[in-house]
Formats: structure tokens, C-alpha cells, sequence
């Protein structure tokens, strides 16, 4: 699935991952990156709750510009992965000193993620 998001340069966007279609949530692990186009170096989401078939991230902060990004989900007890989500960030210019604080978005994404053999 892809979902394009928009942030703000030096704040942290909440990115809501509801999954449904798994039997034990508890044995999965979702996780998430994003990296500039033209670099290598990527950020890693921060996971702040995980309830029965929600998983609430924060993406980190990020400079202007645009970044692709995959979020993927991992079954624990058989190690496979699968990517449940990608896009863009597209992170606009903040017209401040953004280095000295981080701020929270205003702006959240809510995704709804189906977990299931067909559709994987």
C-alpha cells in the first residue's frame, strides 16, 4: 500500500498503524525508515504504544526535503517479514532555527494495514 505523507522540518509526526487480519499481535514487530533520496543514511521510527492490532510510531524528526520511506511488519516466530506500507515524506521548509528544539506535528497519519495470505 502506499501513502504519501507531509511533515514539518524539525518536528516529530505520529504515524498510527492499525493491522488487522493476525491472530496474536504479540508476535509481530512492526517497524519503519525513511532515507533522503540520494543518500544512504536513513532514520528509524520510534515506536511509542503497542496495543491488540494498533502500533503507534513517531517518525523522528527530519530536515526539508523529501524522503521515501517503508514500514514493514515481522512475525516474530518465523523471522518472514512482509512491507505493509511505503511512500514519500515530504517534510516542507519551517522558516525558523529548527536545530535548537523539536516540536510535536499537529498533523498525524492514521493507516489501516489487512494482514492476510491473499493479500500478501
Amino acid at each position: 500500500m502506499k501513502e504519501n505523507i507531509t511533515a514539518f522540518e524539525g518536528t516529530l509526526h505520529k504515524l498510527t498503524v492499525n493491522v488487522s487480519g493476525v491472530e496474536d499481535f504479540s508476535d509481530y514487530l512492526v517497524y519503519g525508515v525513511a532515507q533522503p533520496y540520494g543518500c544512504s543514511k536513513c532514520a528509524h521510527f520510534e515506536i511509542v504504544s503497542k496495543a491488540e492490532g494498533t502500533c503507534e510510531m513517531i517518525i523522528p524528526s527530519l530536515r526539508c526535503g523529501i524522503y521515501k520511506y517503508q514500514l514493514f511488519i515481522k512475525r516474530i516466530s518465523t523471522n518472514q517479514e512482509f512491507l505493509i506500507l511505503e511512500g514519500e515524506i515530504n517534510v516542507k521548509d519551517r522558516l525558523c532555527d529548527c536545530s535548537a528544539t523539536t516540536s510535536n506535528d499537529e498533523t498525524s497519519t492514521i493507516v489501516d494495514a489487512t494482514f492476510s495470505a491473499d493479500t500478501v
